[in-house]
């Protein structure tokens, strides 16, 4: 999957397409992270103020969203 700062996301390949957080991400709260599910059937997409979203079989998490954090989210790991 590649995703860009606004929230799209793109499938390529046999990587299936599970929606994205377009519309919530923006230039203040950027997308910015991607990662699988541990079947790769969804995936969650995390922006810089914690805000965790899923796709797929991808979980409802709690995000930190509604929590302040020292400095934005750049990246996270796999399940």
């Amino acid at each position: 999957w590649l995703l860009d700062a606004a929230g799209h996301t793109y499938a390529f390949g046999d990587a299936r397409y599970f929606g994205g957080p377009a519309g919530t991400a923006s230039a203040s709260n950027p997308a910015a992270a991607i990662f699988a599910t541990g079947d790769g059937g969804g995936y969650w997409v995390a922006l810089a103020n914690g805000t965790v979203w899923g796709g797929g079989d991808a979980p409802a998490l709690v995000g930190m969203g509604s929590q302040h954090l020292n400095a934005p989210i750049i990246a996270a790991t796999g399940w």
